[in-house]
């Protein structure tokens, strides 16, 4: 339901994105993945300046470009 929720917002003209592509690479992540839609965002912005994102959520330490810490 979230994922269709936020595809709604994504694809109606009425809302503005700051960062389109983003917003489509962090819901891309979102749905292949048992993370939070606003984790993967940060991870989608840490990813595109080229910095790890630590965390220390489990599921999320194992996505490409995050790294876990105990």
């Amino acid at each position: 339901e979230i994922g269709a929720a936020l595809r709604t917002l994504r694809d109606n003209a009425a809302y503005r994105m700051e960062s389109p592509g983003s917003f489509a690479a962090a819901l891309d992540e979102f749905e292949a993945n048992s993370v939070g839609f606003a984790d993967c965002l940060i991870l989608v912005e840490a990813r595109a300046v080229g910095s790890p994102l630590l965390t220390f959520d489990r599921k999320l330490g194992r996505l490409r470009g995050a790294r876990g810490v105990d």
